[in-house]
């Protein structure tokens, strides 16, 4: 399976599961339901009779043939006619039946939808001892204002081996909800659930390529924690990369200082640098190396990758492969100072623009994704205050973006000064989500 592939799959926050359009004539709910009472209509009695409150009718079968007409009726899109062999497994004592009969219940089709009904059959049946309907049950009832008891709850569960709760406690770790955010301790969920790779359940079938909130037992995989680790590994990992970055930024500026030739600062070089690791499995890599040089200056590039790779010789469990850029601009005339122009006014300036600015990347870089970096836009202002000119010092590609860089800058004025020139120097740093990107300025 392609990158691609995986990431058309990948189980991202959206909608409830019970909301989710599935196959065959399978109907979606149309408002996020959710039951905020558990148990409200009274103890259930047991399963003959919840069944018989379902409407749905039993098929003639017995064990294994009432599981492998279920599966093939849902394979087929016969929804109605699952829940039929589903019940029929049920009454015979299969509790994993009537979870699944409560499931396709509560998600609705057939006709004979019944969320309540649905639910009940997943209490009874997490009564019966089946942890997973306990963790079923459980999503029925969640929400943001409740999100502290589920993660109890789902904590307590994966400690008894439920590996779906595992898996959502790690996602409710990596989010923040119902507790502190521990990515670490997230990581170290997927990666348990990702190494022990369950099946999934043919209802999983019915979801898969949906975007879901917390995944039901049914619809769950060891594959989706594996997806999940991946995204959670390269958070991490790129993290670290940020702090590298951020340790040499002392170190990179001088890089790009020996580098320079005399009389290149005053004609604003400008460039990049993309440099790539590979993660292996168990974290440690074949090193750095760098894909793109833009900037094209001897010895700069090596220097840089030595500087970096002193923090990243070993990096999160993978595999994956992370990129990321170091944008380089010499602006010699953005170190001038002018007593004439008022500091707080240009800081005022400035302020009002950036958000403007950068909102130009954020709608033209999607047109140029290859085109990641930065900027250094240089404002130069007459003694009366209007705009004299203005140079672009990109390390970008994108037309359309100087374009739009432009028309935000129009129309800017200072109050009127007295000494020299004003030059006032915005850097910018541009990125399409693919790519991380820091900015350089000796």
């Amino acid at each position: 399976m392609t990158r691609d592939e995986r990431e058309g799959r990948k189980w991202r926050r959206g909608y409830a599961w019970w909301e989710v359009v599935a196959r065959g004539s399978m109907v979606a709910a149309v408002v996020w339901w959710v039951v905020s009472v558990v148990g409200c209509a009274g103890t259930p009695t047991g399963p003959v009779e919840l069944l018989e409150r379902t409407g749905v009718e039993a098929q003639e079968c017995r064990g294994q043939a009432c599981l492998e007409g279920a599966e093939g009726a849902l394979r087929s899109g016969a929804i109605e006619e699952a829940q039929g062999y589903y019940r029929s497994a049920c009454e015979s004592g299969g509790v994993e039946s009537c979870l699944a009969l409560g499931t396709l219940l509560v998600m609705g089709g057939g006709g004979s939808a019944d969320r309540e009904r649905g639910r009940r059959l997943m209490r009874w049946s997490c009564e019966e001892g089946l942890k997973e309907a306990c963790h079923d049950a459980e999503l029925l009832v969640f929400a943001e204002d409740r999100a502290e008891g589920t993660r109890s709850v789902f904590e307590h569960l994966c400690k008894s081996g439920v590996g779906v709760a595992c898996t959502n406690l790690g996602n409710l770790m990596a989010s923040g909800r119902g507790g502190v955010r521990d990515h670490r301790q997230a990581q170290e969920l997927f990666r348990g659930e990702c190494e022990r790779g369950a099946p999934v359940h043919v209802i999983g079938e019915l979801l898969e390529g949906q975007e879901l909130d917390l995944i039901p037992s049914l619809a769950y995989g060891g594959e989706q924690a594996c997806e999940q680790l991946e995204v959670v590994s390269r958070g991490l990992f790129e993290e670290r990369v940020q702090s590298a970055m951020g340790a040499e930024r002392e170190a990179l500026g001088a890089c790009f200082r020996e580098g320079l030739e005399e009389g290149e600062v005053r004609r604003g070089r400008r460039g990049r640098i993309v440099l790539e690791a590979e993660v292996s499995e168990d974290g440690g890599g074949g090193g750095i190396e760098i894909v793109e040089d833009t900037l094209e200056l001897e010895g700069v590039a090596e220097c840089v990758e030595r500087s970096m790779g002193r923090h990243l010789d070993d990096g999160e469990s993978g595999p994956f492969r992370s990129r990321w850029g170091i944008s380089f601009v010499s602006v010699p005339e953005a170190e001038e100072v002018v007593v004439g122009c008022n500091p707080a006014e240009v800081r005022n300036v400035v302020g009002r623009k950036v958000e403007d600015l950068r909102r130009c990347g954020a709608e033209h870089l999607g047109e140029h994704p290859e085109d990641s970096g930065a900027a250094v836009v240089l404002l130069d202002f007459r003694r009366t205050g209007e705009l004299r000119e203005v140079t672009l010092y990109m390390t970008t590609r994108a037309p359309e973006l100087e374009t739009c860089l432009r028309r935000e800058i129009e129309g800017i004025e200072l109050t009127p000064f007295v000494e020299g020139a004003c030059p006032i120097s915005i850097p910018l740093v541009f990125s399409d989500g693919k790519e991380l990107q820091f900015l350089i300025t000796p």
